[in-house]
């Protein structure tokens, strides 16, 4: 049913209710989600899995599917704003039904979990997305029907609802909505990515550990200068860089179990207040930024002890993290890596008492719980 009808059209009310999924019933993607998962389990396969989408979105999304199944579903972020009006729809005896472009056993699993929807689809063969949901909401809801989206993917589904809703502060989503000219039934607020919860996903605090960076420095002032001290400065900005980015990382690999803990579940990525999809391409943009700026200070050797914090940092996600004992030996040498960095900068001697010191130093600081939020 067109919007030119809408003077022949029922209440909107009282037709079908039909929901998206990523953005709107859920302020995270779920083929994101799954594809996180799989790089936790087999980066290798997460690899392929994004050259697939070449070819086509749903053959990457079954792909994914087949290698990581669904049980990220029962602790997605929702957006608790839609469900409540949702379920008050659906006690008034409303049909609601979900409808998005994630694969179909995703959206059985989201069906699964709250059991309330009047059907589920999901995408099979084709991807059911923009001008392909429209034509199939239209067959399904002869009679007309309301649609929450988010995104300006969804300007061809409103354009053909009786009504519809908007969910977030999407801009591109916003304008689509306004342009389709679909009767307005309900707006909701989203979530936005400020600065203070990407300078939490960054943990721009924790850059002080990398200070150490300037200790030897410190210890040799016969060395000071401006081109030394620039030097160095740059290098702690690399540093900081790399470190940000493997925080990012920890974070993707680390959704489940941080959503499973009263504080962790507050961290960005995990209750959905940044994308996913902006989280994995912050992870290589800050450890290139990192990179390229530490080869612009042409030293091979600082290089090549960045090269070895990213790739430590790395591991320890993807597989020290769950070892206990090795768990604190690898933050601890983290932690003390920017000393060493710091002496190849300055082109001085670094003590090896200080670099022991410092690095049992942070281990009883880790066994001891003081050092938290990596």
């Amino acid at each position: 049913m067109s919007n030119s009808d809408e003077g022949l059209s029922p209440d909107p009310k009282t037709l079908p209710l039909v929901l998206d999924l990523d953005g709107t019933l859920t302020p995270s993607d779920a083929t994101f989600e799954q594809l996180v998962a799989l790089i936790r389990q087999n980066l290798l396969l997460a690899l392929i899995s994004m050259c697939l989408v070449l070819h086509s979105r749903t053959a990457m999304k079954s792909f994914i599917q087949k290698h990581t199944g669904t049980r990220f579903v029962a602790q997605m972020p929702i957006n608790e704003d839609v469900l409540s009006y949702a379920q008050r729809e659906i006690e008034k005896g409303r049909e609601v039904h979900l409808v998005t472009a994630s694969h179909q056993n995703i959206a059985d699993a989201v069906g699964h979990r709250f059991r309330s929807f009047t059907s589920v689809r999901g995408s099979i063969q084709k991807n059911l997305k923009a001008k392909r949901k429209a034509a199939y909401l239209k067959a399904a809801f002869p009679n007309g029907f309301t649609y929450f989206g988010d995104s300006s993917a969804d300007y061809h589904v409103w354009k053909q609802a009786a009504a519809g809703g908007l969910v977030g502060q999407n801009t591109s989503g916003a304008l689509a909505f306004k342009k389709s000219g679909v009767l307005a039934e309900k707006i909701f607020p989203g979530r936005s990515a400020s600065l203070r919860k990407w300078f939490y996903l960054l943990r721009a605090p924790h850059w002080r550990w990398n200070t150490l960076l300037f200790i030897t420095l410190a210890m040799n002032p016969s060395v000071w200068d401006v081109t030394t001290l620039i030097t160095v400065v740059l290098g702690f900005l690399a540093l900081s860089l790399i470190a940000s980015s493997s925080y990012v990382f920890n974070d993707l690999l680390n959704l489940e179990f941080d959503r499973s803990d009263p504080e962790r579940r507050n961290r960005p990525l995990a209750n959905g207040d940044i994308k996913i999809w902006k989280g994995l391409m912050a992870w290589p943009f800050l450890a290139g930024s990192g990179l390229l700026l530490s080869i612009f200070l042409t030293n091979m050797a600082f290089l090549i002890l960045l090269c070895l914090y990213l790739l430590l940092a790395m591991t320890h996600a993807i597989v020290l993290k769950s070892l206990v004992p090795i768990n604190f030996i690898a933050i601890s040498l983290l932690l003390s890596m920017p000393i060493a960095m710091g002496a190849t900068l300055a082109s001085v001697a670094v003590p090896i008492w200080l670099i022991v010191t410092v690095f049992f130093l942070f281990l009883g600081l880790t066994l001891t719980n003081r050092i938290k939020g990596v």
